[in-house]
């Protein structure tokens, strides 16, 4: 028995420990929930660090895939209404986003042209504006310019001659403006196309990840995290654009009670910036504010449409909001902030117009995903 035991001990000894089974990428709660040490959350900022670099690098192949996404929810329950009336769903996605297109087109149309004059008006508009805020601050600019004066004259002292000027060796603005005009019409058609086809194809690609997972539970968690964004973020982007029309057609109404020029061009434009929290609002009085100072001669009554449009964008902001989107749908008016400026940095304007979507949809992850709960409630108002 003794030389039994020596010999299965020495067998042992030889036989190569077994490796542990690697995890199930599958399953998702014991991805998140096995112990937190320093090596996992620096693997998790490194991977971080990695993923947002990589969004930040590929704009434009991400940028447009995000749209096109964001596209498919807003037009998603239209397409679904048609196809439950019959109407097949390749059909009813294209029909749905021909006329979407239409709108679009339409409205860019209406203010292209007032939009064109005001560009080419642009230099001589700004030295109007900076005459008229010149006489306003006028105390201002003559310490101001008595301090540049002095530095100049320390600066020649010192060198004994003036300082060089350096030419602007950047690249011609009509250059930049066709690559720019290039880029945005290949960017237009992938999201067009994309969208076509996300809108056609319904739930296809949730039903292939469905079946992906062996877990039932797996299954149900996935789902309901899907319909909730769709649900939130159709509803949110419904109700944004809903009452950013009407922001528009009011402060159209004022402009045009006022008597400023174009005033389809100024309703347009605060429905469009109103997509950007806080920031929209403060450049649309600023512009508006411009176009006042060109239109009034006396400052006091230039003050008074950018004073009003304030005061709309506050009622929205404070009010007609929170009371269409209600609880379910605020976010932590810090991390809206926060995000703004990230995702402005991420992917630039668009990236700050996309910014109020994707921390909805980041929320309702962590809300159904245990170990990530303390973050959807600091995401939350």
């Amino acid at each position: 028995m003794q030389t039994l035991d020596a010999s299965k001990l020495e067998a042992d000894s030889q036989t190569p420990p077994q490796p542990e089974p690697p995890p199930d990428v599958f399953q998702l709660q014991a991805l998140l929930t096995g112990p937190i040490d320093l090596r996992t959350v620096s693997l998790f900022g490194l991977f971080a660090i990695a993923f947002f670099a990589t969004l930040h690098m590929a704009k434009s192949l991400f940028l447009p895939i995000v749209i096109a996404c964001l596209v498919t929810l807003l037009l998603n329950p239209t397409v679904s209404l048609l196809n439950r009336w019959r109407l097949p769903r390749g059909a009813a996605a294209g029909l749905v986003l021909l006329s979407f297109m239409l709108l679009v087109a339409l409205g860019v149309k209406s203010t292209f042209e007032p939009a064109s004059e005001w560009i080419e008006e642009a230099p001589t508009s700004l030295r109007q504006v900076e005459r008229k805020i010149r006489r306003l601050m006028k105390p201002v600019e003559e310490v101001s310019e008595a301090a540049r004066h002095v530095e100049r004259l320390t600066q020649m002292q010192e060198t004994g001659k003036p300082a060089p000027v350096e030419l602007n060796s950047d690249p011609s603005l009509g250059k930049s403006l066709f690559e720019g005009t290039q880029n945005l019409l290949v960017s237009a058609g992938v999201v067009l196309i994309l969208s076509f086809f996300l809108l056609s194809s319904g739930d296809l690609f949730l039903h292939k990840v469905v079946r992906m997972l062996p877990r039932l539970q797996d299954r149900k968690k996935i789902v309901n995290i899907s319909r909730q964004i769709q649900r939130d973020v159709s509803t949110y982007l419904l109700t944004i654009s809903s009452i950013n029309i009407l922001l528009a057609v009011c402060v159209g109404a004022m402009t045009y009670f006022m008597g400023l020029p174009n005033p389809m061009l100024w309703g347009v434009m605060a429905g469009i910036f109103n997509f950007v929290p806080y920031l929209g609002a403060i450049s649309g009085m600023v512009i508006l504010g411009g176009a006042s100072l060109l239109t009034f001669d006396e400052p006091i009554q230039a003050l008074v449409p950018p004073l009003i449009y304030l005061a709309l964008t506050a009622l929205e902001g404070s009010i007609f909001t929170p009371l269409a989107l209600g609880h379910r749908l605020s976010l932590n008016p810090v991390v809206i902030f926060l995000g703004l400026f990230f995702w402005g940095w991420i992917w630039g304007v668009a990236g700050a117009l996309l910014s109020v979507p994707l921390l909805i949809s980041a929320k309702i992850i962590c809300d159904h995903l245990e170990p990530l709960e303390p973050i959807g409630e600091l995401l939350g108002r």
